[in-house]
């Protein structure tokens, strides 16, 4: 997760890199913490997770 209006750069590229077996990066860029809802912050940091936990199990990495 990157806070603050911020160029996150090499964080924003994990996110999108190709080759990987499975996507494990899931970038969040979030201006201002404050403004975000406890219940939103956490649906926006696990958003991938389901989809993660699918393809891993797929895969045998867990």
């Amino acid at each position: 997760m990157g806070l603050g209006r911020s160029n996150y750069g090499v964080l924003e590229r994990f996110d999108t890199l190709s080759g990987r077996r499975v996507d494990n990066v899931g970038f969040l860029a979030v201006d201002d913490i404050s403004g975000v809802p406890d219940p939103e912050l956490y649906d926006r940091l696990l958003s991938e997770f389901p989809a993660w936990m699918t393809a891993a199990r797929r895969l045998g990495i867990i």
